[in-house]
């Protein structure tokens, strides 16, 4: 991946956990507000920091495992999403 296209998928998951936490913290009563937005933005944070990493460990772990067949599961995922 070029450096364009991981700052751009860093910016539209930064957009989409600031938009959660933006509709998750109006529901919350003035007095709340802050410990809200703190608390949203500490598990948005950590969800998008632990999330990429144990994706690359496991795509590294079953690479071996998953090399000779992975086109096929690429076709089923696709086809079951398509229908």
């Amino acid at each position: 991946m070029e450096i364009i296209e991981l700052l751009l998928l860093a910016v539209s998951l930064a957009m989409d956990a600031f938009a959660v936490a933006i509709c998750g913290s109006m529901v919350l009563t003035p007095a709340k507000r802050f410990e809200g937005v703190l608390r949203f933005g500490a598990w948005f944070g950590a969800f998008q920091a632990v999330m990429p990493l144990l994706g690359y460990l496991g795509a590294s772990y079953l690479q071996s495992y998953v090399a000779d067949y992975d086109h096929w599961v690429a076709f089923v995922l696709l086809a079951y999403l398509g229908i």
